[in-house]
């Protein structure tokens, strides 16, 4: 029997990278209008701070350090199965700064250094290293390091901080995507504009310019309404990289989990559609299931050769039976079912 126009699907293959990380979600996602592909992966930041926040329950430091590293070293190397210039990493990495102020350049890199001394780490550093060691290519999206030294260590003043706050909006305000995220956009600076009004304002005109000398002058309501459209434009700004790399058929965005499930409303906009999405986790232990991350296979539509639909079916069998060794990820078209139905 010819089995034309059978396999309308796309499907990850398990390939066995077993993560012991942080990674608590994992996405793919397909262009529908030029086969690029997005690996979505969800950190949760653990360790990376000495800051209650980001503590474990029950981990060490030392043992979160440890699982943030060999994480790095293996999302890369999946990476690389494909070639060096198909392949962008994005990143949300706060230790490596990529403005043009030698005086938070330097901050953050004598900060990394000392949390390094007491294992507290960051996947996303990790990732960088890697990647400009294998010359793969990679955006850092974070520009947020003014505001932690403004308004958490007080070592910057009310100027540099809104310098490079403004700094961020002009960039953002220069994209020129696709008119549907260049709109989006703003509407996100106009809401960011309005909503941190006072705020911004009384930065502007104290006398005093250190946070910790005006902060009786603003309230931790705005603080924190600040820093959540803070967040908002580091998701345009992961967008923005995916809309321009047309050119890279893998891009892999690693940042924190939040981001990672908000910008999938915006990547509709850009004609992604999901094809995996791995099972929910806790999220408290380290990821103990197969990262499903393994060499994309795309089913050619016209295949006629019944081998291939053979293949499928023993996959599909073997799932069920050994559900913890193989599994067939995300059918993209109910026909392979009705076709199945009828054939059996």
């Amino acid at each position: 029997m010819k089995i034309k126009n059978l396999l309308f699907f796309s499907i990850f293959i398990l390939n066995f990278i077993s993560l012991n990380a942080f990674i608590v979600n994992v996405e793919a996602l397909k262009n529908q209008l030029n086969d690029q592909h997005i690996i979505k992966l969800g950190d949760l930041h653990y360790g990376c701070s000495a800051n209650e926040d980001y503590k474990h329950p029950t981990l060490t430091n030392n043992e979160i350090a440890e699982i943030n590293k060999k994480q790095a070293r293996e999302i890369v190397s999946f990476s690389k199965q494909y070639p060096a210039q198909d392949c962008l990493f994005i990143v949300e990495d706060l230790y490596n700064y990529t403005g043009k102020v030698k005086k938070i350049e330097i901050n953050f890199y004598e900060t990394r250094l000392d949390h390094e001394k007491n294992n507290l780490t960051n996947c996303m550093s990790y990732i960088n290293d890697v990647c400009q060691q294998e010359h793969i290519d990679i955006a850092n999206v974070e520009f947020r390091q003014s505001y932690i030294l403004f308004f958490d260590t007080f070592e910057i003043d009310a100027d540099l901080f809104l310098k490079e706050f403004q700094a961020a909006i002009k960039e953002i305000k220069e994209y020129n995507d696709s008119k549907e995220l260049n709109n989006y956009y703003k509407q996100v600076i106009s809401r960011i504009d309005k909503q941190n009004k006072k705020l911004l304002t009384s930065l502007r005109t104290s006398n005093k310019k250190y946070y910790n000398e005006i902060q009786n002058l603003i309230s931790n309501t705005q603080v924190d309404q600040f820093c959540e459209d803070l967040c908002d434009l580091i998701d345009i700004k992961i967008i923005h990289n995916i809309y321009k790399h047309k050119n890279k058929k893998y891009i892999f965005v690693c940042a924190g989990d939040t981001h990672i499930q908000r910008i999938n409303k915006l990547l509709t906009k850009i004609n992604f559609h999901t094809i995996y999405k791995s099972p929910e986790s806790s999220a408290i232990y380290p990821i103990d299931f197969k990262i499903t991350l393994s060499k994309l296979v795309v089913a050619d539509p016209e295949v006629e050769s019944p081998y291939v639909f053979v293949f499928m079916l023993l996959m599909f069998f073997l799932s069920i039976k050994f559900p913890t060794r193989f599994r067939v990820l995300h059918f993209h078209s109910l026909k392979l079912i009705s076709k199945m139905e009828k054939i059996s």
